[in-house]
């Protein structure tokens, strides 16, 4: 699990789950075998100002043109959508699902009232989302618990091998409260000098299983646990439609590993006995996820639990102009470079011992500080 070795492409008979994370945002990439990509959500590589995901295809030499076949945006929150517009725009071929609840009237109408209320002060999620608006017009597909968004049978390495991805959530109660909280976004409720609320529990993200043969792969997104059966965690365990085989022996841990997304039922049922969790830290101002308690809980579940930046990024000194003229140009910042955790296992392997490299400043989750 060497951070310095030199990242290459998979073998067309191998999966990859690649995580991306910084202090702040979230991009996950998989390799189903023979050159077919998924992409969860966006997060900006500060380097070079590109999206993870796009400069990760760069360095292993991927067309996203031609390999990418499904985009998914779990909910549109800045640290899960930043620069997903320009990954839509290099994926020509691929399909893109976000959540059910940005069906509606309401949530279009908030795009064209970031385009007319200047005095709105929107977050820059609606950016990347009006883009993509832009881009592919009709051609957005939604996602509710329970749904299977891809299917494909190819042959890998002389086997025929099942390829699914599967949404399970927004359950239908969480897409109707996900819908009346955008409703409750619009300009007759909005007076001069309002801000766009975030509004927790995020009741419309896109929790989601990649099926590949008999590997199994869990990604949290975002999804809350309120304890309502109706909703969350609890809806997605006791849900009918989802895929009842699943035991995941990846877990991307939902909502960067707080407990408010945690739930019991979850690992016993969802998540397989031997088992790797992932988690993305999230740090803004002087609040970071996750917390000791968070890093402890999710180690003592997991057989092996990691992170993809081990420790949080430091913000600029603040300095007086004359200081800072001092002081080199390559010394002024650190650019923000996504951690990346990557797994890789033979398709046709029988176990699931993936291979584990960290690159960029991942670690493994107990290492971590916040």
């Amino acid at each position: 699990m060497s951070p310095t070795i030199r990242k290459n492409p998979p073998r067309a008979d191998e999966i990859e789950v690649s995580i991306f994370g910084p202090g702040f945002g979230e991009c996950i990439v998989v390799h189903a075998g023979e050159d077919r990509w998924f992409v969860i959500d966006s997060c900006l590589d500060q380097r070079v100002g590109k999206p993870s995901a796009l400069v990760y295809f760069d360095e292993i030499g991927v067309d996203p043109a031609t390999s990418v076949e499904l985009i998914l945006a779990t909910h549109w929150h800045d640290d899960h959508v930043a620069g997903i517009d320009q990954v839509v725009e290099a994926s020509r071929k691929a399909k893109f699902w976000c959540s059910d609840a940005l069906r509606c009237e309401e949530f279009l109408a908030l795009l064209e009232l970031k385009l007319t209320r200047r005095d709105i002060k929107f977050s820059r999620s609606a950016d990347y989302m009006g883009r993509v608006v832009d881009l592919i017009g009709p051609d957005f597909n939604f996602a509710l618990g329970g749904m299977r968004l891809y299917q494909q049978t190819s042959i890998i390495s002389g086997v025929s091998t099942p390829i699914e991805i599967w949404s399970l959530s927004p359950s239908q109660y969480e897409n109707l409260i996900g819908k009346r909280n955008l409703g409750a976004l619009m300009v007759d409720q909005i007076g001069p000098q309002a801000r766009i609320p975030d509004r927790n529990p995020n009741h419309t993200a896109v929790a989601s299983a990649v099926l590949i043969g008999d590997c199994h792969v869990l990604l949290g997104a975002d999804l809350e646990e309120t304890g309502d059966l109706r909703l969350g965690w609890s809806a997605v365990v006791s849900n009918p439609g989802r895929p009842l085989h699943l035991r995941a022996s990846i877990f991307k841990v939902p909502h960067h590993g707080s407990v408010t997304a945690h739930h019991d039922e979850t690992w016993v049922q969802l998540i397989a006995p031997v088992s790797n969790a992932a988690v993305t830290p999230w740090m803004l101002g002087n609040r970071s996820l996750p917390q000791r308690t968070d890093v402890d809980r999710i180690c003592e579940r997991a057989s092996a639990a990691y992170i993809t930046r081990n420790r949080g990024f430091q913000r600029a000194r603040r300095r007086s102009n004359m200081v800072q003229s001092l002081i080199p140009l390559s010394l002024r910042a650190v650019p923000k470079v996504p951690g990346h955790i990557r797994f890789r296992r033979p398709i046709a392997a029988h176990v699931d011992a993936w291979d584990v490299r960290l690159f960029d400043g991942a670690d493994r989750l107990e290492n971590f500080q916040a």
